[in-house]
């Protein structure tokens, strides 16, 4: 090939990718703002689907003139398969509502600021990409014969690296730390350990493309997928190490980090039915006023003990905080129902409101009789609510994990035996369309 048509590709090459990275950049701010919608609209699931793979195969194109239509509709249909997947075990688990989205945005936040060192490294690894993947491309060009089937599978396989590995990185680090967060309810976990099953389906293609690239033009090994090989191994240790461990080990945390915070809320309230059961009603008034400020002390030792929760007041008192974006606070204000620390903060407001409120009935009464009475009917009530409090917790304490990892597990063997037959066919015409 000429020299000046080599140069016009590579230019045309670099607006192209300067274009499609400015453009996943607005994707991404568009796919936060939808968040403040609580779902996410068909067609830019359907763009945030079809993006990276025209990203893919358009680069390839322009550098190679490589473009194979079997192969680019196979990882189009791989991708939509994955998310099939996860509708339909989704719809076998449990009903879908939209509070998981939100809700996992927020974990997802709290993660980031809690470990800043967890999110970093993805962030450079892509920065390193954007910067090295047209260094790498200009090499080859300088070094293979462009058109020829050497230099479409070397630049197959960095853009196919530079596009995709990144990506999977960040995700593994954010999916560990929300897939482990204790505060996380199962709707949500189940959700996110769900979505990434049907991610593996890709996944696993892309793995497979990307090995045998790594194999040369005269190594075809069309067999990588088959259960017994190196591909499956990898997605079983990626899906038990960054999906599966996480998840199980988040729900053993989340349901004693529960089971805590419902023992505390018994121990408020036993503390206040002692003070109502006490036998001299001259102490009512002066030990529930010392009961409420140890509860305001408890308040402010909670909030102080973990950012998020002192974040959170913040925005449920009308504040916005700096540090957090605005998709962020919307999450929160959507979804801090399902977190067990402002369930637990609304149990110490509340039952702060209604001391006082029996402070002031009590102030009321004159006579002894009638402040016993009214003593034995809030006792009464609550009372019940330390019974209802007790059952609960022996619920949780008695429930048995989840059986969705277990199911995962032996679903993702099914599926790796499956898409065997869907990855050689893809590879098949791989190799057959570049030679």
């Amino acid at each position: 090939m000429p020299f000046a048509a080599k140069l016009i590709r590579f230019i045309l090459f670099m607006i192209t990718f300067t274009l499609w990275t400015y453009g996943v950049s607005k994707l991404w701010a568009r796919f936060q703002e939808s968040i403040t919608q609580k779902g996410f609209s068909f067609w830019l699931q359907e763009i945030m689907v079809l993006f990276p793979l025209g990203g893919l195969f358009l680069f390839v194109f322009i550098l190679s003139g490589y473009f194979d239509n079997k192969v680019f509709f196979g990882l189009v249909i791989a991708s939509h398969l994955g998310i099939i997947i996860s509708a339909v075990l989704w719809k076998l688990f449990g009903s879908i509502d939209s509070q998981w989205i939100t809700r996992g945005l927020w974990a997802g936040a709290e993660f980031g600021m809690k470990n800043p060192w967890a999110i970093i490294p993805g962030g450079i690894i892509s920065l390193l990409i954007f910067i090295l993947y047209p260094i790498i491309m200009l090499i080859v060009y300088i070094t293979y014969p462009i058109l020829s089937p050497d230099s479409t599978i070397v630049i197959f396989r960095y853009t196919l690296l530079s596009l995709f590995i990144p990506g999977w990185i960040s995700l593994s680090t954010t999916l560990i730390g929300v897939l482990s967060d204790k505060n996380l309810e199962e709707n949500t976990r189940s959700r996110y350990l769900i979505n990434q099953i049907g991610g593996l389906v890709p996944m696993a293609l892309m793995l497979s493309l990307l090995f045998w690239t790594f194999k040369g033009t005269d190594q075809l090994s069309i067999n990588i997928l088959t259960p017994n090989t190196s591909i499956v191994v990898i997605i079983i240790i990626f899906f038990v190490c960054s999906i599966l461990l996480p998840y199980v080990i988040g729900t053993l945390h989340a349901k004693k980090w529960h089971i805590h915070l419902l023992e505390r809320e018994k121990e408020w309230i036993a503390k206040t039915v002692d003070v109502l059961d006490f036998p001299v009603p001259s102490n009512y008034v002066p030990k529930l006023r010392v009961l409420c400020s140890d509860i305001e002390v408890d308040y402010r030792d909670f909030e102080a003990s973990d950012l998020m929760v002192k974040r959170g007041i913040e925005i449920l008192q009308g504040k916005e905080p700096e540090d957090l974006p605005g998709n962020v606070i919307f999450a929160f204000k959507d979804s801090h129902d399902l977190d067990h620390r402002f369930k637990y903060v609304s149990f110490l407001e509340k039952l702060w409101e209604e001391i006082k409120s029996i402070i002031d009935e009590f102030e009321k009464m004159e006579k002894i009789e009638e402040l016993k009475n009214l003593a034995s009917s809030f006792s009464q009530h609550l009372h019940s609510r330390l019974t209802e409090l007790g059952e609960e917790i022996k619920i949780k304490g008695t429930a048995t994990p989840a059986l969705l990892g277990g199911l995962s597990f032996i679903f993702i063997g099914i599926m790796s035996a499956i898409l065997s037959g869907f990855g050689k066919w893809i590879i098949e015409n791989f190799v057959h369309s570049v030679h």
